[in-house]
């Protein structure tokens, strides 16, 4: 765990705090530097470790486990460097930055929930264990994948909390075509280990948003 959370706050440090505070000392003032750090070190604490490049991943996972890192950690990255060029407007504190601080709480929130619930059922890469179930309790009752829906929120709420709207954009299509693609190669292996049980599942229950997808 202590190598997993150094892990993490070094790679926070990295993406967050270091090109800002070169550029611009002064934003190591800013409540939203520390605000990004605390929420990326949260959403790794309760979730399995990874590596951004990780040879060991299965050939089942067929590189999505990847495709989601990098779209995460390279939009990301663009948003701290599109909130330096904004700069100061980036870093003010307006009713924007409260809103999407409440987006990211509430993705942020929806991803642990969602991690929680599934246990030791929730991997990094796609995999369905041998005595897995049809879990239908917590946020699964309202949405087949309400982690990937967390995260989706999450990222793309950091990025308007930095006033960084050409990286939300960026971040929001990235990340769809990320989960849109893990989706499918995980519902096949759902429905070819659960048969009929996943079926009805996915009949039920809509896969990311509500009553819609």
């Amino acid at each position: 765990m202590i190598r997993k959370l150094a892990t993490v706050i070094v790679a926070a440090f990295v993406v967050y705090v270091l090109l800002p505070a070169v550029v611009y000392p002064a934003t190591l003032l800013k409540p939203q530097v520390w605000i990004l750090v605390a929420a990326a070190v949260a959403l790794s604490v309760f979730q399995p470790a990874y590596k951004p490049i990780d040879r060991s991943a299965p050939k089942h996972d067929r590189g999505t486990a990847a495709q989601i890192v990098w779209s995460v950690y390279l939009t990301q990255f663009m948003g701290v460097v599109e909130g330096v060029i904004r700069y100061p407007d980036s870093y003010k504190w307006d009713s924007v930055t409260t809103l999407a601080l409440v987006g990211m709480i509430a993705g942020l929130g929806l991803r642990i929930w969602a991690v929680l619930t599934l246990g030791r059922y929730f991997t990094w890469f796609i995999n369905v264990h041998d005595d897995h179930q049809v879990i239908r309790s917590g946020p699964f009752r309202f949405i087949r994948h309400p982690a990937y829906c967390g995260a989706l929120i999450l990222f793309v709420a950091t990025m308007v909390f930095l006033h960084a709207w050409v990286s939300a954009v960026f971040s929001f299509v990235f990340q769809i075509m990320a989960y849109v693609r893990r989706i499918r190669y995980e519902e096949a292996m759902m429905i070819e280990r659960l048969g009929d049980r996943y079926i009805a599942y996915t009949r039920d229950v809509r896969a990311m948003v509500p009553l819609l997808w």
